[in-house]
């Protein structure tokens, strides 16, 4: 279910614009929050770059994920090094 305006080849969207309150809260749009399976009680984990004066935001589960593809990597690198030595 593709929701938000595509912005490009790379499957990125654009959903809404938030506003941060008082309390430096903000509300994830109803569509993001269907489209990425977001439920209350979720632990999201905010990702920054200062070079391009922006944050990115993951679920937990998707951080989870990438570490582990990270692990696997670094396990193919290593075997690959040790092949060639």
């Amino acid at each position: 279910m593709e929701v938000g305006i595509n912005l490009g080849e790379n499957n990125e969207f654009l959903f809404s614009s938030a506003v941060i309150n008082a309390h430096g809260q903000i509300v994830i749009p109803v569509k993001f929050r269907k489209q990425y399976n977001i439920q209350e009680g979720d632990t999201l984990i905010l990702l920054g770059n200062p070079e391009q004066n922006g944050f990115g935001v993951m679920t937990s589960a998707g951080m989870s994920e990438v570490q582990k593809q990270l692990r696997i990597m670094n396990q193919m690198a290593e075997k690959i090094d040790n092949i060639s030595k």
